[in-house]
């Protein structure tokens, strides 16, 4: 994975399932932006089917953001150079530069006559106005408590899952380190089942951090204590005993008036 094109991936002016396939090419690419990952894998990492990825990466290639080659034998071989929409691409064809409408269709009113002076200053070339480009929202990391390590953990996770799956698997878990090994904790056994599933992309980047393994398990629950049975009758024979001193004494006391 190649940080510079993963961070290009992530800036460019992409939506939806668009903007996902480009990021999990990116996260395959190298430095010079060269991979080749099957649309099966694709399929997999995206969770799309293989018509709409197909169809998407002939919109990037379209849209200059991507570059397909043909390798016989081996599938394909794709180049990852995302960019803005109003970013010119590195290779543009030679533009004519011409005049304005008015200029080239010249003068077609018959009354209509503009004098020239010989000391007229010359006019001034118009400046195209520059296409305004919203910043990209940045992505709230919730690690609440949680330490370093959880936050470079989120970081890399967001990286390499992408932001949809980031925030259905690892956004809502409790991240802690446990003795040499990384923990992630939640509530749901579902969650838990989904995210062992994505053990062998979620795992390297535990030891990448210096810990041995990362564990997946459900968030232990606070136990209720359950009151011993000889004690709850002694307590109720004790009430027993002082409710009925009370109501002799009252007796007595209502004998005596």
């Amino acid at each position: 994975m190649s940080i510079r094109i993963m961070t290009l991936a992530w800036d460019c002016d992409l939506t939806g399932n668009d903007k996902l396939v480009l990021l999990a090419l990116a996260d395959w690419a190298n430095d010079d932006g060269h991979c080749w990952p099957s649309i099966a894998k694709l399929c997999a990492k995206t969770r799309a089917s293989e018509r709409t990825v197909q169809g998407i990466i002939k919109k990037l290639v379209e849209g200059g953001q991507l570059t397909r080659m043909e390798r016989l034998g081996h599938g394909c071989t794709y180049v990852v150079h995302p960019r803005n929409i109003c970013t010119p691409a590195e290779v543009a064809p030679p533009q004519d530069l011409r005049g304005t409408p008015a200029e080239v269709a010249g003068n077609t009113s018959k009354n209509h006559h503009t004098p020239q002076t010989p000391h007229s200053a010359p006019r001034r070339p118009r400046q195209a106005r520059k296409a305004f480009v919203p910043e990209p929202e940045p992505i709230e990391l919730p690690v609440g408590m949680e330490g370093e390590e959880a936050t470079k953990f989120r970081q890399a996770a967001l990286s390499a899952l992408g932001d949809g799956a980031y925030r259905n698997l690892i956004r809502p878990c409790h991240i802690v380190p446990s003795g040499a090994d990384l923990l992630i904790q939640t509530n749901s056994e579902t969650l838990v089942d989904r995210l062992r599933q994505r053990q062998s992309e979620l795992g390297p980047i535990a030891r990448a951090l210096g810990f041995e393994a990362l564990r997946i398990a459900v968030k232990p629950t606070a136990k209720r204590s359950v009151p011993d049975p000889k004690v709850t009758d002694a307590v109720r024979q004790l009430n027993a005993i002082r409710g009925g001193h009370v109501a002799g004494v009252a007796a007595q006391a209502g004998g005596r008036l």
